[in-house]
């Protein structure tokens, strides 16, 4: 992440012929792209939500419900997240390891939970002009 988000500051510079110093704003702006840009990082990451969901669990308990847990590397879930290094331990707790990863997280956690919204809604909405008297209605079926 910091090669890329190095890489991202110089490109930027160098558009606007900026050639000395790296300003709060530059690192920032750089940031912002890179939590836009897929990379095989983050579809790891969001992979291994999937595939671990008891560090789904905490993490998203962690970000969205302010949730402490003890950091005990004998929990499965805090101590594969810290070989992911998505969790690291900051004075005895657990906690996202650092900015970027709890951005994307959030992130993604957010668009799974509107998605789902969406979809669940949509499926509510549609499902109805094809049920009556709780029976499918074969006039209105393709």
């Amino acid at each position: 992440m910091i090669s890329r988000i190095c890489k991202l500051i110089d490109e930027n510079r160098g558009d606007q012929g900026v050639s000395d110093g790296w300003s709060q704003e530059c690192v920032a702006e750089a940031v912002k792209v890179l939590l836009k840009e897929p990379s095989t990082l983050f579809d790891d990451m969001r992979k291994k939500m999937a595939d671990y969901p008891e560090l789904r669990k905490i993490i998203y308990a962690i970000l969205f419900r302010g949730e402490s847990y003890p950091y005990n590397p004998d929990n499965f879930a805090i101590d594969i997240g810290a070989m992911f290094g998505f969790i690291t331990e900051r004075d005895g707790q657990a906690v996202v390891a650092n900015r970027i990863f709890e951005t994307r997280l959030y992130n993604l956690f957010l668009s799974e939970e509107v998605t789902k919204s969406i979809t669940y809604q949509t499926g509510e909405l549609e499902k109805n002009q094809f049920i009556k008297n709780g029976m499918l209605d074969m006039e209105l079926s393709y």
